[in-house]
This record gives C-alpha cells, structure tokens and sequence, in this order.
C-alpha cells in the first residue's frame, strides 16, 4: 500500500518560530526562549504527527471477476451474482452499444456508437489496469442493427474465435436476415446470410440449444401454474412448452411457457431444477422477444418488462420499466439487477476454469 505523507502549515509556522528564536540576540533570556521554542516546536510536532494520515491510492478494479455486463443509456456496466455486486467499466467514454464475452479467454468485445457509425472494440479483462483498444470500424450507421418489432438490439455473438452481428431486418421475417462474420484469426470481415451461417456453424442462428435429455415432468409441473392461453387463441388451443436453456452442469433448465402466437409465439419464460422443483415463473418476460434468459452458472439471467402503474392507470401511461435481473442459484428467487438495461451478455466459462 501506497502511502503519502504531509506536513501542515501549523507545522511549517512551528519551524518558521523557532528559526527565528535561535537568531536572537541576548544572555540567559536568549537560552529560555529558545528553550521554549524548542519546547513548543517538540509538543506541536508530535501533536502533528499522531495526526498523519496514511493516503491509500484506489486500487484498479479487477473486471475478470464479472461474469455479466449490460448496457444501460449508453454506458457498460459489470455485474457478479456471487458478489451481488456491479462496477461500471469507466474506461469507455464512448455511447456502448452491445458486448459478448470470448468464450476462450478473458477477452471482452462491444461495439460503439461514434457519429452514428458502430465501432468494435476490444479489451483483456484480466489485465489491471484494461486498456480498450480500437479492433475495426463497421462502417454501418446504428440505426441498422434495431429490430423493427420491438426496437431491440442486434445480438452480438462470439462463435468459434469469429465476432457474429446480426444486421439487415426485414419484417417478412420479424428478424435479422444476415450477419456481418469478423474472423479475429485473420482480422477478415464478411456478410453471410442464415444459410452460411448454418453451413459454417452447424446450426441454426435462432433454433437455440437442443435438449441433451427430456423435460416432459418437469413440462407437467409447470401446468399447475394455471396460466391460461391468450384471449384471442381458439378454445380448443392447449398451452405448449419450449426449452430454452440448461445449467452447465444440468441442476437446472429454463423454458418458455406459450400461451398464444400472433406474428410471433407469445409467453413467459419460467426456471426450475431439473427435477421440477422450485418452479418460479418469470413474470413479465416473452418469448416474442430478442432477449432469451442466459445461463450464469446456476443464475439464470433475463429482462422483464412492466408498467410502473399498471395498478393506478390504464395500461400504457406509466412509466414503462425495463429491468435486468436474475434467480438466485440457493432458491430460484427473483433478484433485481438494475433499470433501463437494453442489452446484456454473460459469460460462458471463466477463463481461469
């Protein structure tokens, strides 16, 4: 630990006295003066030196131990569910527009926005103190990678050593329909489309993970929820069930619970063991939406959506709140993150591990 030391002016003004006392002239007068001087000078010094204090520089943050970061107005956050603990990543000035982790190492990806041009940026969390550094212009306004449904973000993907971006919407399909693919191997950037990306990738950019084992009572389970379909679906429409995600080490697993279909599948997403116990349902969440849970260990990370006043007046005039949050791995609790998040990544694999 570094430490500063500092005198004070009472300090100095104590010196200054008895400089002065020693140059004065006299007989014994001179000597009890300056005995005094000497005395005062000693009681002053000490008091002054049981009053310093040990200045302890502020230490860097060491980002390598936050397995999620998301984006909220503009600025890159990073957030430990072990820890409950969140730090903003201070050493970007520039408006973040979305992220991914390596999957590899403690790399750490995001693009901005500069002038209305996306940009992407790199940066080794495991270094103290990180240094962002400049990896390639987009060329691209960022207007381009919204969705037209919702108004979400283009996803940003870190898939075999190559940084995928979903790009050009098109409403035909309610999606994305091609990718800008950069090889961090050979620094190459290309567009691709949904059938390359398959054929380079081995699956299908939207399908999401397959079961490695089946789910049906935990399914069952679910049903005790009693959620009903959506209004407008025909009587004889049953509630489905769509498996979105597993735990790592398979304890636990979320799903989509969908109550109706309309230009898109509509319901919430709900986690559980695996066993089909401490079902918590995840109110306030949809299927239709770009933004599926994301495994963090055992804490399943997600947005929900709601109006503040639903309560107090019609739908629609609150204050539309976006929250981040995540279940807690002990008891599948729900446990808020923070507010006005528009994009979020989490880490797969610690680089350590």
């Amino acid at each position: 630990m570094r430490t500063a030391i500092y005198f004070s002016p009472i300090l100095l003004f104590a010196l200054l006295i008895t400089s002065c006392t020693g140059k004065q002239r006299g007989g014994s007068g001179d000597g009890n003066n300056k005995q005094a001087a000497e005395l005062t000078f000693d009681s002053i010094k000490l008091q002054e030196v049981n009053k310093l204090e040990a200045v302890e520089e502020p230490q860097p943050v060491n980002y390598n131990d936050f397995p999620v970061a998301y984006v909220k107005n503009g600025a890159l956050h990073l957030f430990n569910p072990e820890t409950d603990t969140i730090v903003p990543f201070s050493e970007e000035t520039d408006s973040v527009f979305n992220c991914v982790y390596s999957d590899r190492d403690a790399m750490f990806y995001y693009t901005v926005s500069r002038q209305g041009i996306l940009v992407m940026k790199k940066v080794d969390l495991s270094a103290i103190p990180v240094q962002p550094a400049l990896l390639f212009n987009l060329n691209k306004a960022t207007e381009k990678f919204f969705t037209e449904t919702y108004g979400e973000k283009a996803k940003l993907s870190f898939v075999n050593n190559n940084l995928v971006l979903q790009n050009d919407f098109i409403w035909d399909y309610y999606d994305f329909t091609n990718f800008l693919n950069y090889s961090l191997e050979n620094g190459t950037l290309e567009t691709i489309n949904y059938r390359q990306f398959e054929e380079r990738y081995k699956y299908h950019p939207v399908s999401g993970e397959e079961p490695k084992r089946g789910y049906h009572s935990v399914y069952e389970k679910a049903k005790q929820l009693d959620l009903q379909p959506d209004d407008y679906m025909d009587d004889d429409f049953e509630i489905e069930f769509d498996f979105t995600g597993a735990s790592a080490d398979g304890s636990k697993v979320v799903f989509a619970i969908i109550l109706g279909f309309g230009d898109l599948p509509h319901g919430p997403y709900c986690v559980a063991n695996a066993d089909g116990t401490m079902m918590q349902l995840l109110e306030n969440t949809d299927l239709g939406s770009a933004f599926k849970p994301l495994w963090c260990n055992n804490n399943a990370v997600f947005l929900r959506s709601y109006d503040s006043e639903t309560e107090k007046r019609e739908w629609g005039e609150g204050k539309w709140i976006i929250e981040l949050c995540y279940t807690r791995a002990d008891d599948n609790a729900i446990m808020p993150i923070d507010r006005d998040v528009d994009y979020y990544a989490v880490r797969k694999i610690h680089p350590m591990q």
